[in-house]
This record gives C-alpha cells, structure tokens and sequence, in this order.
C-alpha cells in the first residue's frame, strides 16, 4: 500500500487521499498509520484524515495523537477531538496543556473546552498565559467560553469592530443594568 512507501511524500498523499475517499475501509490503514510515532507528517495526515472520516472507532488514536512529541501533530489530534467531541481524549488534553507549552496550545485548550468540564476552567486559562497575541489566547478561550455556553455570542462578538461592537456589548448588558444603577 502507499502508506508504507519508502518515500514521505506519498505516503502522507495516500492518507490524504484515502480521507477523501469515504470509505469505511480506510479507517483501520489510517488508525494504523495515525500510530506511525517515526512518521509525523504522515501521522498528522492520518489524523486529518480520520477527522473528515469522523471515524469514531479512531477515538483513542486521536487521543494518544494529543500527546505527539510534535506540536502540528498535536493540533491536528486537538482539531479532531474537539470537532469529534470524544470525551475520553479530556485526560490526555490536560496533560497535554501542562506538558507542551507551545504553538499546539490553543487548539489543545479549544479541545478541551469542548470535552472538558468547567473544573478545567482555571488550567485553560493558565495554559493561555503563555499565548503571545491576543489572537491566539481568544482561539483558546473559545474553549472557556463553550464550557459555559456562550461560545456563539462571544465569537460574533470577536467579529464585529467598532461601534457594533460596542452597540451589541451595550445590549447584552442591558438586562444587568436595568437592575442595577
């Protein structure tokens, strides 16, 4: 099979493919190669791969992928599991956070946000400290902000500038205000 080809390159254009193909016979290659820890660009095309599959059977690949040496690897698992929702994947997401302050943090957070509990509120938020932008400290506070339900709003918040922005901050405090003077 191409996944085991000598070169890289077709390797990880196999998974690819065979991710395209939606075909339940691709799964268990691809678990397979998901688990090739000597091959991490081909372990993170596995993993894309399996994610558009939705292949839940992949679940506790996708979770140990959480933990990859490599920080795109880890994105890539994190990205899987939060758009998968595989509850089981929280423990390792934690670790995860803990153990790889870098690049893969946000998404890792955003992951665990979506299956986590509101106990990894306060570890999300220490993990972001270490963010640079405020770009990529929001990413990870979707995760904050979906354990508590308000996702929707927070992100259409995030997109409008200006004076919609203040107009729908205004709103939303409304009912606060009426309370209180």
């Amino acid at each position: 099979s191409d996944l085991r080809s000598p070169r890289s390159l077709v390797r990880r254009a196999a998974a690819r493919a065979l991710g395209r193909l939606e075909d339940a016979s691709a799964v268990e290659p691809l678990i397979e190669a998901a688990g090739a820890a000597d091959d991490p660009d081909l372990r993170r095309a596995a993993v894309q791969a399996l994610r558009r599959l939705e292949a839940q059977e992949a679940a506790p690949t996708l979770a140990a992928a959480t933990l990859d040496l490599r920080a795109s690897v880890r994105v890539a698992a994190a990205e899987a599991v939060a758009e998968m929702e595989i509850k089981e994947a929280a423990p390792m997401l934690r670790e995860a956070l803990v153990k790889y302050p870098d690049a893969s943090t946000t998404a890792v957070a955003y992951a665990l946000g979506v299956v986590g509990g509101l106990s990894d509120i306060p570890l999300i938020l220490h993990a972001l400290d270490t963010c640079k932008t405020p770009l990529t400290r929001r990413q990870g506070l979707l995760g904050v902000e979906r354990l508590l339900g308000v996702e929707r709003e927070t992100y259409r918040l995030m997109l409008l500038g200006g004076m919609a922005k203040d107009s729908a901050l205004v709103e939303l405090l409304r009912p606060a205000t009426r309370r209180s003077k």
